[in-house]
């Protein structure tokens, strides 16, 4: 088979790999989510507790080998598509792949920020109501209401103009909605739906399949509302 040949198998591969890229997030997620019930019923035994956080640290590495695999693939692909000889794809893929996991100095798989929000996840289930020992300075307390400040708009559905609850993202420009306001745009407009965000280059309609939950900004929307009710109740 020659390269041309080899490249339309590889770009097939790159697209069922970002949907594995996108079950690790799932599973994340997942885990994260579990914390609540795992720890309740399995307060007071650690091994359970560190079950779920060795679980969390497969998806973490799983993550990191999947993008350096991603990397290499497309290193790979931008070579031979600069070239009409036949070369052995296979072979240059292990060896960018090799090169690429021996020059990464990547840090240690607990500092990734899911792990480290599992294990904040986990302290605060096992501790309700307790202060942790680093408590925010007042400084830190206004840099936190700015940071909230600042991240409102992003948070605000650019069609409903309210938050938005579960955040989905279009593929093709990378705006977010809330899923079910934008899914009844979708359903109005039909084949008129296009991108509601002003001045978006993206004229291509939209359909419920361009739409992904994107689950990191869904996780800040938690936080920001945890930390809104934080305040309602010492105001209280």
């Amino acid at each position: 088979m020659s390269s041309g040949g080899h490249l339309g198998v590889v770009e097939q591969a790159i697209k069922s790999m970002i949907t594995v890229k996108d079950y690790i997030h799932v599973g994340m997620e997942t885990t994260r989510d579990l914390a609540d019930d795992f720890v309740d019923c399995a307060k007071g035994s650690e091994k359970q507790i560190e079950e779920l956080k060795s679980i969390m640290l497969d998806y973490v590495n799983m993550e990191r080998d999947l993008k350096q695999f991603l990397e290499a693939v497309e290193e790979v692909k931008d070579q031979a598509s600069n070239t009409n000889e036949n070369l052995n794809l296979e072979s240059m893929l292990d060896n960018k792949l090799k090169s690429i996991v021996g020059s990464k100095n990547n840090p240690p798989s607990e500092e990734h920020p899911k792990y480290q929000d599992l294990i904040e996840k986990i302290w605060e289930i096992q501790n309700p109501g307790a202060v942790p020992s680093s408590a925010p300075t007042q400084e830190m307390v206004v840099d936190e209401d700015l940071a909230m400040t600042q991240s409102e708009q992003s948070t605000r559905c650019p069609y409903t103009g309210k938050d938005m609850v579960i955040p989905v993202r279009n593929r093709h420009c990378g705006h977010r909605y809330d899923k079910d306001g934008i899914m009844h745009y979708i359903k109005t407009k039909k084949s008129k739906a296009k991108c509601p965000v002003g001045g978006c280059g993206n004229t291509n309609p939209m359909v419920a399949a361009d739409l992904v939950e994107d689950h990191e900004l869904r996780r800040i929307i938690e936080r920001k509302n945890k930390q809104a009710n934080k305040r309602s109740k010492q105001r209280d």
